[in-house]
C-alpha cells in the first residue's frame, strides 16, 4: 500500500506486503512517536531531513543517556579545553548525536583514555584513528568524522626537502610524537625512533626548544598548537605522508544496540544541515576552509584528494 505526499515514509516491519505510507511533513511528533513504537520504520525525504533528525534523537535518547560513558582527551581542534570549556570539531558532532541530553565527557590523557575504553564496555571514545590492531581488539567505529593530512613538521629550512621515511631513518633525525598514537607505533615498527609525549602541545614545545628536529602532526591541528605557545615561529612541512580518517569509537564488548543507534544517528546527522553549520563555525576558528563529505567527513578543502590518498590499510603507512 502506498499513500503519496511529502514527508516521512514508514514501512510496517510485520507486514508481508511491505506496505509503505508517505506522511505529511507537518505530521505531529506524537503521531510519529506512536508509529515508531508500533514497529514502523521511518525514512525521510529531502524536505524533512532536519525534522526527522530531531525526531530520531528524541525518540532514542534514553538508552544512550543511561548506558553510554563518554571519554576524550586533549587533541586540538577536535576536542580540547578553552576557557574551562571542553569544545572542538568532534565535540560538536558528539553533542549533536547524543542530543537533547548533553553528555558528561570525561577528559583525561590519551593513554589512560584508550586503556579504559579498551577494557570497559559501553564507552564512546573520541577522537580516534582506525588501525588493524584496534579493529582486532574489538573497537567499532562511527564516522568518519574528519580526515587530516599526516606530516612531519619542522622549523629548519634544510629539512623541507625530505623524500621518504628511509631518508629520515638514515639521517637519524630526532622525531617527537604522541605516546600511544598509531602513527608513532607504525614508525617504530619501521625502525624509526620516536620521542613520545603525552599530548600534541608537548610535541610542538619539544620542536620549539630544539629537542627534536621533526614533529608528527596534521594539517588540521599543527597551526593551532603553535598558536597556543605564543611563539612567533613558522612551521614547515618536511614530509607529507598520507591522509587518515578520524572516528568516534565504541569500546570492545559494548551493547550491539548502542552501536546500531549511534550509527543510525550518524547517518541521519550527516544528511542534515548540521555538518555545514559546524564547518562554517570551525573554519573561522582554524583559519582554513573546511568541507564535509560522506567519505572523509570534515577536511581541509585546500588539500587535493588525489595528492593525499586515504590509508589502503587502517593504521598502516605506505
Amino acid at each position: 500500500m502506498l499513500v503519496s505526499g511529502l514527508g516521512a515514509a514508514y514501512t510496517d516491519n510485520n507486514s508481508a506486503g511491505d506496505a509503505v505510507v508517505v506522511l505529511d511533513a507537518a505530521l505531529h511528533a506524537g503521531t510519529l512517536s506512536s508509529l515508531a513504537r508500533q514497529g514502523w520504520r521511518c525514512y525521510p525525504d529531502d524536505g524533512m531531513r532536519s525534522l526527522f533528525f530531531i525526531f530520531l534523537l528524541c525518540c532514542s535518547t534514553s538508552l544512550l543517556a543511561t548506558e553510554l560513558r563518554v571519554i576524550s582527551s586533549e587533541k586540538m581542534p577536535y576536542n580540547f579545553t578553552e576557557q574551562q570549556q571542553f569544545i572542538g570539531l568532534t565535540v560538536d558532532v558528539v553533542k549533536d548525536l547524543l542530543a537533547p541530553k548533553q553528555p558528561d565527557i570525561e577528559v583525561m590523557p590519551w593513554p589512560r583514555a584508550f586503556e579504559i575504553a579498551r577494557t570497559t564496555p559501553n564507552v564512546l571514545l573520541f577522537t580516534m584513528g582506525k588501525t588493524k590492531q584496534r579493529l582486532e581488539q574489538g573497537f567499532r567505529y562511527i564516522g568518519p568524522v574528519s580526515t587530516r593530512q599526516l606530516a612531519f613538521y619542522t622549523l629548519q629550512d634544510e629539512l623541507t626537502h625530505l623524500t621518504s621515511l628511509e631518508e629520515i631513518r638514515q639521517k637519524k633525525l630526532v622525531i617527537v610524537g604522541l605516546r600511544g598514537g598509531w602513527f608513532s607505533e607504525q614508525l617504530r615498527k619501521q625502525g624509526i625512533e620516536i620521542l613520545e609525549v603525552g599530548d600534541y602541545h608537548q610535541g610542538v614545545l619539544m620542536l620549539l626548544r630544539q629537542r627534536a628536529q621533526l614533529w608528527i602532526s596534521t594539517d588540521l591541528e599543527a597551526q593551532m598548537h603553535l598558536q597556543q605557545t605564543g611563539e612567533a615561529a613558522t612551521l614547515k612541512i618536511a614530509l607529507a605522508i598520507q591522509c587518515a580518517e578520524n572516528y568516534l569509537a565504541l569500546s570492545p564488548g559494548s551493547d550491539p544496540k548502542l552501536y546500531q543507534q549511534l550509527q543510525q544517528r550518524y547517518q541521519s546527522w550527516r544528511s542534515s544541515k548540521k555538518p555545514a553549520s559546524i564547518a562554517k563555525k570551525w573554519q573561522q576558528y582554524l583559519g582554513l576552509t573546511l568541507k564535509f563529505d560522506h567519505k572523509r567527513g570534515f577536511s581541509n578543502s585546500q588539500v587535493v584528494h588525489n595528492d593525499c590518498p586515504l590509508q589502503t590499510e587502517p593504521g598502516k603507512l605506505p
